[in-house]
């Protein structure tokens, strides 16, 4: 089933898109236009255009205004209906700039404007640095590369002002003055003083009045011969009797390291707890009045490199002074390699949760016809999302601040409940469902246990009318892993159309991928409604093929007009294989070698590449984890991976709109402080002012 209408507007306020509509009622036209809030100056951008109803030649002209210049970008004339996309070249600006994006449709007996405001924004190429190691004994060498990228990946030439070297005391011990990267990979290096101070050391970049940074440490070590892996979860429930630890030891070739590991659990206290004193004969010097519960076990590592402890909760949960602790675990591990002594130790940190149990409703609709009998289910599971049998739970009724019991389910084997609701005696209105584990709602308390209840709203079907809230609804299904690049995946959507009446028998069904802040896919499906029917429901599927460019996320938008003049829409964030167009292969020939033995590197690029390599010895990476370049910083280097916010600059004045309407007036838009319409004066409440999302108004105007 899809959602309500209340949530199909949520992400048209998040997605940062302008939309200009402009609805009257049937025959006359109806216009929708999509561009980017923010678009990159030079760029090759894209907008999306729906003309419906026209019901003569109507031309629809896009211009964008600047300093009183008037650019057109789109001049489209037709007779019929369209949803289309269309490319335009972005003006070139040294700095961002506000210009105003204006739509005009015109025909003999047809005109209607829009305008709003647009940012055009100029991207700085991205450059950043790379160390061949993290971290440099005294007296080594220094290795370094600067690369400068533009948001494609592609390498541009840059001119670096100064590149210099800083201590730990921030003096600089080495410097190269207006270098250039030529296109290409900017290689240096600097070797350090056998008698270098430890510490952290900075390579910084200036470009003009930016600069970069890039950290690295200076430390005699000695290099680890093994690495330590914990699998255990990241949070356990407060009620959980036992916590399985596993502690696995292997070499860097890969092997098992033989030894013992030590494993202790403890849950520390809290930040600001202190601790009396007691000083008595038996203790001079003083003892804590209250020790945080630890418990440490020794074992013996087995033939993989792995140990296992099953640790007693009790200890940390059912404790006297559990109000003195913080709600989280701290597992300190180390092993021992046999035979020689060598240690090595890791900390993991455990969140504690007081959540015991989830109840939600699965295949329950989202709308009811009034006397009709709705059946549904519960789903009752533990924390760790295990089913819950035989468990008493209670369905409620939600009314403004009260609930009423309806029923009473009992959960069977696989932690499912059923119910059934005769609508007939029932009012005719929304039915907001609650299902808890108490016969009364009652609210979560700090650090009590509790269950998450479950909420459900049936929509009453009713026929629509312009202006009014709608039960119709668009709802795209989540995938689980993200996209793979170069493969075609298909995308559902579920649709509701309840209550319309549709001349021509079908709706159209509009979507938009977009990727960067950039719309990188269009298209748009026929909807059959069925004749007669209060509601038709189904499924629609879009094929999107994964691209490289479109990583690391794509925004999914779907919407559709309805013959109400209500659009509905939803959409869907769907992260991707961080993947690049330029593919590299390295190999080494053969794979696994003894020391002293030769070895080959191959490595595959496209013919013509410049490619960087690197070896390091693994334990390097041992000993500062996480501090490989990767392809994960180099997307956070993007300056937009998702559109999440539109500009202040953007926004226009709210003061009062007299003769103006909302789409979906009852969904919580960024509205006017008050608004007049047909003689009506409507005022944000509260709740509306609390949970305010950015976005362009959406407007309806009379095109008498």
């Amino acid at each position: 089933m899809v959602p309500s209408g209340h949530h199909v507007w949520r992400w048209i306020l998040f997605v940062c898109f302008h939309w200009l509509c402009v609805c009257q009622k049937t025959p006359r036209p109806v216009y929708m236009v999509a561009i980017p809030a923010v678009i990159q100056a030079g760029s090759e951008a894209k907008l999306c255009a729906s003309l419906l109803q026209p019901n003569e030649t109507l031309v629809m002209t896009i211009s964008l205004i600047a300093d009183g210049q008037n650019k057109s970008i789109l001049q489209e004339s037709s007779d019929q209906e369209f949803h289309r996309c269309f490319q335009f070249q972005a003006p070139h600006v040294e700095s961002d700039e506000v210009q105003r994006f204006k739509v005009e449709i015109r025909g003999e007996t047809f005109l209607s404007t829009e305008e709003r405001k647009v940012m055009i924004k100029p991207y700085s190429p991205m450059t950043f640095v790379q160390t061949d190691k993290p971290i440099y004994n005294p007296g080594q060498t220094v290795q370094f590369r600067v690369i400068t990228l533009d948001t494609s990946f592609s390498p541009v030439n840059q001119l670096y002002n100064i590149v210099e070297l800083e201590d730990v005391h921030q003096n600089r011990i080495g410097q190269w003055v207006n270098t250039s990267s030529s296109g290409n990979i900017l290689q240096l290096s600097h070797p350090l003083n056998s008698e270098a101070p430890v510490g952290s050391y900075a390579i910084v970049v200036w470009i003009g009045d930016n600069k970069i940074f890039h950290h690295f440490k200076v430390e005699k070590y000695v290099l680890p011969k093994f690495e330590i892996k914990m699998n255990l979860t990241d949070e356990i429930s407060i009620v959980q009797e036992e916590y399985k630890v596993q502690v696995c030891a292997t070499y860097t070739y890969g092997q098992p390291v033989p030894g013992k590991a030590e494993v202790e659990l403890c849950r520390p206290l809290g930040y600001n707890v202190f601790i009396p004193i007691i000083i008595d004969e038996k203790n001079p010097q003083g003892v804590p009045d209250y020790t945080p519960p630890c418990h440490k076990e020794s074992i013996k590592m087995d033939q993989t490199g792995c140990a296992s402890h099953v640790f007693n909760m009790s200890i940390f949960t059912k404790n006297a002074g559990q109000k003195m602790l913080i709600d989280k675990l701290s597992l300190n591990t180390k092993v021992e390699e046999e035979g020689t002594g060598i240690t090595q130790s890791e900390e993991k940190h455990i969140a504690l949760s007081y959540l015991i149990g989830k109840l939600t409703f699965v295949d329950t609709p989202k709308i009811y016809e009034h006397g009709s009998i709705i059946e549904g289910k519960i789903n009752v599971v533990h924390f760790n999302n295990t089913p819950i049998s035989d468990m008493l739970v209670y369905l409620l009724e939600k009314k403004g601040w009260s609930s009423h019991r309806l029923q009473n389910l009992t959960t069977d084997s696989h932690g499912i409940a059923s119910f059934s609701l005769n609508t007939t005696s029932m009012p005719k209105e929304n039915i907001n469902l609650i299902v808890s584990n108490t016969p009364q709602e009652e609210n979560t308390r700090y650090r009590v246990p509790y269950f998450n209840r479950g909420q459900h709203i049936l929509s009453l079907i009713q026929p629509t009318a312009p202006h009014s809230k709608t039960s119709s609804s668009l709802a795209i299904q989540k995938m689980e892993k993200p996209l793979a690049c170069g493969e075609e995946v298909s995308i559902t959507i579920q649709y509701a159309i309840v209550g319309e009446t549709v001349p021509k028998g079908s709706v159209d069904v509009i979507y938009l991928a977009l990727s960067r802040g950039a719309i990188v896919q269009h298209g748009h499906m026929k909807v059959t409604v069925q004749q007669g029917s209060p509601v038709t429901e189904g499924e629609v599927t879009l094929k999107l093929a994964v691209v490289p460019e479109m990583a690391p996320v794509i925004q999914v938008l779907v919407y559709s007009m309805l013959p109400s003049e209500t659009v509905i829409a939803h959409s869907m964030n769907f992260p991707t294989e961080k993947c690049f167009r330029h593919k590299v292969l390295v190999e080494f020939s053969p794979s696994k070698a003894v020391p002293g033995e030769e070895n080959t590197l191959q490595l595959s690029a496209q013919p013509g590449s410049l490619c960087g390599l690197s070896t390091v010895d693994k334990s390097v990476h041992i000993m500062e984890p996480g501090k490989r370049l990767d392809a994960d910083k180099i997307f956070d280097l993007l300056p937009v991976k998702e559109t999440t916010y539109i500009p202040y600059e953007l926004e226009d004045p709210v003061a009062c709109l007299h003769k103006l309407g909302l789409v979906a007036t009852n969904l919580v838009l960024r509205v006017p402080s008050c608004l007049s319409y047909k003689g009506n004066q409507y005022h944000r409440s509260y709740d509306e002012m609390s949970s305010l999302t950015p976005l362009t108004l959406v407007i309806a105007r009379s095109l008498c």
